[in-house]
């Protein structure tokens, strides 16, 4: 079975302008409780994130498996805070989708491969911190 999480939010911003603090490196820091991001943003190209969660660094890794500026982003993801094996069956797939309706984005976050149903519950969780802080970056 495979288990999936999803959020979503609107924001009061063109997609371009969401799209920018989705891959400016300086912005994510801001909203992705400083987290440092590292990406050519091109297809088949590496993708790491880099911080310290409850005073524990970590490095999370993946490759970008799809991109569309101001649209779309998907990327597997592997956190070496799991304790998981490097094995591509271990990899998440995250899915970022902005759709643009008269200056308002929204953006979805889809996860896809979780480990159990409380990694997808915490998932969730974490997920809907980061659309908010993604909101009040942008908006403000």
């Amino acid at each position: 079975m495979d288990i999936t999480s999803d959020a979503s939010i609107a924001i009061s911003a063109p997609a371009v302008k969401v799209w920018q603090a989705i891959t400016d490196p300086a912005i994510v820091k801001q909203w992705f409780f400083g987290t440092t991001v590292e990406s050519s943003w091109k297809a088949g190209e590496a993708i790491v994130f880099r911080g310290e969660w409850n005073g524990q660094a970590y490095e999370d890794k993946g490759v970008i498996k799809r991109i569309e500026p101001a649209k779309f982003l998907e990327y597997t993801h592997l956190s070496s805070r799991t304790g998981q094996a490097d094995v591509s069956e271990n990899y998440e797939l995250v899915r970022f989708e902005l759709a643009e309706t008269g200056g308002q984005t929204t953006v979805h976050i889809h996860e896809e491969n979780l480990a159990s149903i409380e990694a997808r519950d915490k998932s969730v969780e974490l997920w809907k911190m980061v659309l908010a802080n993604l909101k009040k970056t942008v908006e403000s």
